[in-house]
């Protein structure tokens, strides 16, 4: 029977190559997330100095649109990396099934060969004390 060693190693590789990826996504969609955070901050600084200004108020609705057509752009961005994030979450759940499979085989192969040369170390005994318990009787004959 083959080894499945090198192949649980390769899974367990994919595994976290995969959970590698994952977590690369998540951290750009935590920097997405920042970005929306520091554009909502920006606009709040703009109208605090508007409302002191009175000719502002003109660049405050342009700054406003602008702001809001880059947030949209960021959200969308937000939309497209959690779906990404999803596929990924699939992918390692996948990888991580075909692991344990190859994982379970393994385990399952060892316990047998374990039980095959204990019947094998049993039957040896048990043919070793037979040809004893002949060897005595004969000789007590």
């Amino acid at each position: 029977m083959t080894d499945l060693r090198p192949l649980i190693r390769l899974h367990r590789q994919r595994v976290e190559e995969r959970q590698r990826k994952l977590n690369d996504l998540l951290g750009l969609r935590d920097q997405l997330q920042d970005r929306v955070t520091a554009l909502d901050s920006a606009l709040a600084a703009e109208q605090a100095v508007a409302d002191g200004l009175p000719d502002a108020a003109l660049h405050l609705v342009a700054f406003a649109r602008e702001t809001q057509r880059r947030r949209s752009r960021v959200e969308q961005s937000i939309a497209d990396a959690e779906r990404w994030i999803a596929a990924a979450e699939v992918e390692i759940a996948e990888a991580f099934q075909e692991l344990k499979r190859y994982e379970l085989a393994h385990e399952d192969r060892c316990r047998r060969e374990a039980e095959a040369r204990r019947r094998q170390e049993t039957a040896l005994f048990d043919e070793t004390a037979l040809v004893l318990h002949r060897r005595r009787t004969s000789g007590e004959a």
